[in-house]
């Protein structure tokens, strides 16, 4: 099983902390679809035939395309690779976009899961965030994707915005509670360098919340959610039984992926590929029926490590079966040594067939997993 990803590199408005590569110049867009058709023939083999299970419009802000163009990739993508009938489609979109008769045509597009990026339900938060849409719009916007048939519904919240309470927090958590979606993503922002929020940062007008508070947000935020019947199921991802991001969770299950678009990546379980982050140079190099991608071959130890990395952010944790069926035996003696330490014990859950981070030491994963990591 695999899954296609495609970077549709257009938005309105550009957030003041995204770092997503992206245009606020629309002019573009039938050219960029005509060159995504071509990509889409000329990756054919990428996936080696398997089937596709999930197919991912992210961005930019997918919902800038109209339901017929978006409709119209999904029948190019038919046409050259295995879709099985029950593939996971996902539209990310702007609720400012998802107007009544917008939402109402993305199911007969072929869409079938909305990823509504919402941040916050408070309007001066999203005036800092530089977000287009307001509190009413985000609310309106979930009513009228369950009004057009969606039953699988994700919302994106953001914490760690400077200026946030605790009880502001709260207030956010509730009011997701209560639009009762089926998928809830929340994630700390992060002052990216070469965004607006981080030159403020550099400048010195805009300040990081403290780390304190940073972990009683995410401490807040996973007990509401699994109190209120969400699994938690990776360091940032909250879903209604049975309804988790299947796109999402391929990635951290070590599942072939094609991305399609200008800075979309790929993998294949032996290399991982690039698109050029160049609107113009990759539709002049798709009109020659050439991508435009770098490469890097993965050694064994990378491969082991991303293992590690991406499966760990799990609930599942990483499978000792397939460390041993996978990968030199080197590694998992390794992986076995390092977790007789104390130090790391206390870290994680350990079985005999899985090893996972206690879901308490979640959002400080990053710096435990460093320390597991094979080097040569």
């Amino acid at each position: 099983m695999a899954g296609i990803y495609i970077h549709i590199p257009y938005c309105k408005q550009k957030c003041h902390y995204c770092d997503f590569f992206k245009t606020s110049s629309l002019g573009s867009i039938q050219d960029f679809l005509e060159a995504l058709q071509r990509e889409i023939r000329v990756q054919k083999d990428y996936l080696d035939g398997e089937a596709i299970e999930t197919i991912y419009f992210g961005g930019g802000t997918p919902s800038v395309l109209r339901p017929s163009e978006i409709g119209i990739i999904i029948r190019w993508l038919k046409d050259i690779y295995p879709v099985q009938a029950e593939v996971e489609i996902t539209l990310e979109a702007n609720p400012d976009d998802l107007r009544e008769n917008y939402a109402a045509a993305l199911p007969e597009a072929g869409v079938n899961r909305l990823s509504m990026g919402i941040q916050s339900f408070f309007d001066e938060q999203l005036e800092l965030l530089n977000r287009r849409h307001s509190k009413a719009q985000a609310i309106e916007a979930v009513q009228l994707a369950k009004k057009s048939g969606f039953h699988n519904i994700s919302i994106d919240l953001i914490y760690g915005i400077p200026g946030m309470s605790l009880q502001m927090w709260n207030s956010n958590i509730e009011q997701a509670l209560e639009l009762n979606v089926e998928h809830i993503s929340a994630y700390h922002l992060i002052f990216e360098p070469d965004t607006v929020f981080g030159d403020r940062k550099k400048k010195g007008t805009l300040s990081e919340i403290p780390d304190d508070e940073s972990v009683e947000q995410y401490n807040m935020l996973r007990s509401k959610l699994t109190e209120s019947g969400y699994l938690h199921y990776e360091i940032s991802n909250f879903a209604r039984q049975n309804l988790v991001s299947k796109h999402n969770t391929s990635y951290w299950q070590q599942k072939k992926y094609l991305g399609l678009g200008p800075s979309a990546h790929s993998y294949n379980l032996k290399t991982r590929q690039w698109n050029e982050r160049n609107l113009a140079g990759y539709i002049k190099l798709l009109n020659r029926n050439t991508v435009p991608y770098e490469l890097e071959q993965l050694d064994e130890s990378t491969m082991f490590n991303e293992y590690l990395m991406t499966s760990m952010r799990t609930e599942w944790g990483s499978s000792l079966d397939y460390v041993k069926s996978t990968f030199d035996d080197k590694f998992g003696l390794f992986l076995l040594e390092q977790l007789k330490e104390e130090q790391f014990r206390a870290n994680f859950e350990i079985s005999k067939s899985h090893i996972k981070i206690k879901p308490e030491k979640w959002f400080i994963s990053d710096h435990i997993l460093s320390q597991l990591f094979y080097v040569d």
